[in-house]
C-alpha cells in the first residue's frame, strides 16, 4: 500500500509541476508589448562661450553651475576650456523649464579676476531631437554666450 501511495503522489507531483510551468508560459507573453516604466526625460543642454567684457578675450577656468530654478542642489558643473567655451546639461522632466546658471571665477588671478555672474536661463516650449519614442524624448539645447565684468 505504501508503494502505491508513493507512486500515486510522486505521478500528481509531476502532473502539476508541467501544468504550472504551462500556465507560466502561456501567461509570461503579452502580444502587444510589454510595459514600460520610468518617467519622460529630456536633456537640456546650455552651451557658450565667455569672453571677458573688457576686450573680448576668452576666459579658460570659469566654473559654471546649472540647477533647477526651484531647488538649491547643483545637478551639473563644468569648466570653461581654454577658448572660453563651455558646456553643462540637466537631464529633466521634457516640459519648459527654468535653469539658474552660476559663472564663478575659481582661481583667482591666474587669468584675471572676474565677478561672479548669476542668471536664469528659459526653454520655452522646447523642440527636441533624436529621442527613443519611448520616454526618451531627446536634447534640446540653448546657446548662450557671457562676457564677465572684472573686479575692480
Amino acid at each position: 500500500m505504501k508503494i502505491i501511495k508513493h507512486k500515486f503522489l510522486s505521478g500528481y507531483n509531476v502532473i502539476i509541476t508541467a501544468l504550472m510551468a504551462l500556465l507560466g508560459f502561456a501567461t509570461s507573453c503579452e502580444p502587444i508589448g510589454g510595459a514600460e516604466y520610468g518617467v519622460p526625460h529630456a536633456r537640456f543642454i546650455v552651451k557658450g562661450k565667455i569672453v571677458s567684457a573688457e576686450g573680448n578675450a576668452a576666459v579658460p577656468n570659469i566654473k559654471v553651475r546649472m540647477q533647477q530654478d526651484t531647488n538649491f542642489r547643483y545637478f551639473d558643473s563644468a569648466y570653461s576650456e581654454s577658448n572660453g567655451n563651455y558646456q553643462v546639461d540637466i537631464v529633466d522632466f521634457p516640459e519648459s523649464q527654468t535653469y539658474k546658471i552660476e559663472f564663478i571665477d575659481t582661481d583667482g588671478s591666474a587669468n584675471g579676476a572676474f565677478q561672479t555672474l548669476d542668471t536664469v536661463v528659459e526653454f520655452k516650449e522646447p523642440k527636441f531631437t533624436g529621442g527613443s519614442g519611448n520616454w526618451d524624448e531627446g536634447e534640446t539645447q540653448k546657446i548662450f554666450n557671457v562676457a564677465l565684468k572684472p573686479k575692480k
